[in-house]
């Protein structure tokens, strides 16, 4: 029981809203023993198992006892910061916005540069990483470049159509301008021609 105990001290002192693995509580005991206490504290639901071995201290909305509810891409983010890699959310309905098969219908998908997989979250959503070694992508603060050049890319800078380039030059320049000024510096010269 005192592990147990030491490991929701611990959590509660960070707060609410923090994420946790194993390694946060090395400390306390052996790897498999922190695990069997986190997996515990999940099943009373005073922690949310969010992906294998990787748990979630939840904020809860003012004067109850109700989970706020959190985005899968929050989860993506928080994951990918925990496990040291890096993820960059793709809005896939830029396939649909360019007229382009989507090979991704009805999944969140996210770039990385750590290796491809699907992650499940609170065994009810899965979230596709795709491993690219392009790392501009993460340099971009608008998530729409990097989904207008994931998608462009895979088109082919020589098959794009004349529709699509005007679709994505408009979708563009829908994005904040400091942000556009930001982004054209890590675009290849082909996709900064277009807009």
């Amino acid at each position: 029981m005192k592990i147990s105990e030491d490991i929701m001290n611990r959590i509660k002192s960070v707060g609410r809203g923090n994420y946790f693995t194993a390694d946060d509580f090395a400390d306390i005991a052996s790897p498999d023993t922190i695990r069997q206490n986190l997996s515990r504290l999940a099943k009373t639901g005073f922690l949310v198992r969010v992906a294998n071995g990787f748990f979630h201290y939840p904020e809860t909305l003012p004067e109850s006892d109700i989970r706020k509810p959190v985005q899968p891409s929050t989860y993506m983010y928080e994951y990918a910061k925990k496990y040291k890699f890096d993820v960059v959310e793709i809005d896939t309905r830029i396939f649909d916005i360019l007229n382009a098969e989507n090979p991704y219908e009805g999944e969140t998908v996210f770039l990385t540069n750590g290796k491809s997989r699907i992650i499940r979250f609170e065994d009810t959503y899965d979230i596709r990483l795709v491993k690219t070694t392009n790392l501009n992508y993460f340099k971009f603060q608008s998530p729409h470049t990097a989904s207008l050049l994931y998608v462009a890319s895979r088109i082919g800078k020589d098959n794009l159509t004349r529709k699509q380039k005007g679709s994505i030059r408009s979708t563009f320049y829908s994005i904040e301008s400091s942000k556009i000024l930001h982004d054209l510096q890590f675009v290849p010269d082909w996709f900064r021609e277009i807009v």
